[in-house]
């Protein structure tokens, strides 16, 4: 299972050393506070500090504690089921898991066959 960060791409959510909600320190942020994690294994060189990832943003930290538990039900949910996949945000900002092997929406439309390589294309060719 995956989350999306703003900045550094997917993180997994099993490697979730630390979760808060927090006043976000980088400067400019879309909004001032946020979900930021910290990922086991993922120590900041000689300081010996873990890389902190930011989820998403909110504009108070109530709104991002809110987030931050939903975000933790939408894992526990996954990890429950046996499901995986990614947690991305819907159009009201809900953390929801996207299952990739299943993707929601119509089918693809297959390709069309590769043509026979034994034909020519040019029938002048001949």
């Amino acid at each position: 299972m995956w989350l999306p960060t703003f900045d550094r791409g997917l993180v997994r959510a099993d490697l979730l050393l630390r979760i808060g909600a927090a006043l976000l320190l980088t400067p400019d942020p879309p909004r001032p506070f946020g979900v930021v994690v910290q990922l086991h294994g993922d120590a900041d060189g000689q300081r010996g500090r873990s890389h902190e990832y930011v989820i998403t943003h909110a504009d108070t930290l109530e709104q991002a504690q809110l987030v931050l538990l939903e975000i933790l039900a939408e894992i526990d949910r996954a990890l429950t089921a046996g499901r995986s996949g990614v947690i991305e945000f819907d159009t009201d900002g809900h953390p929801v898991l996207i299952n990739l092997q299943h993707p929601a929406g119509p089918p693809l439309t297959p390709a069309p066959p590769a043509p026979d390589p034994r034909v020519p294309l040019d029938p002048l060719l001949d």
